[in-house]
């Protein structure tokens, strides 16, 4: 179980840079915090939270969590393969796009001096990474999040626990 854990938590550490490179692609820096917001903060929970009250409806042999646990996993395989089939490496690799949009997506990109992809390492662009303020207080919050998530799930589990060994007691 440590294991599976531990590589959840390595390949799962890889979506938020994840998107926020798809979306800097595609979208002007001022567009790009709300695309973000809205991917990481508005459609997982809702999607996650609705697998999670489907599978609440479960009774049967297993437990609930290694029902999401699985069904989660299965999805994100499936979506996976969606992704690494249909998502294009940059806007002139879209198939679905004609020649027109993907102009003006250059054009629009070109605006901000970002362009739409970039596949040398710069020591430099590494040196003001972790000179910047930005960085620090993004990297901060979401320390910040993930302390406070654990400790919330730990204080739930452990009142989870302290339920189910009262009503065994009074069950005896």
């Amino acid at each position: 179980m440590f294991v599976c854990r531990f590589l959840l938590g390595g390949f799962e550490a890889l979506l938020i840079p994840a998107v926020t490179l798809i979306v800097a692609m595609w979208y002007k820096p001022e567009e790009q915090p709300r695309r973000n917001s809205i991917i990481l903060n508005v459609i997982a929970p809702i999607l996650n939270g609705f697998v999670a009250w489907v599978v609440g409806y479960y009774k049967g042999p297993y437990a609930v969590w290694k029902i999401i646990f699985l069904l989660v996993g299965c999805l994100t395989i499936a979506w996976s393969a969606v992704v690494y089939f249909f998502l294009p490496s940059n806007p002139l690799e879209a198939k679905r796009l004609s020649p027109r949009e993907k102009y003006i997506i250059i054009q629009r990109k070109a605006a901000d001096n970002t362009g739409v992809e970039n596949k040398s390492f710069k020591l430099e662009q590494v040196k003001e990474a972790f000179l910047d303020l930005k960085t620090w207080l993004i990297w901060l919050a979401i320390i910040a999040l993930q302390v406070r998530d654990s400790c919330r799930s730990r204080a739930l589990v452990t009142n989870q626990m302290l339920i189910c060994q009262h009503r065994c007691l009074m069950a005896a």
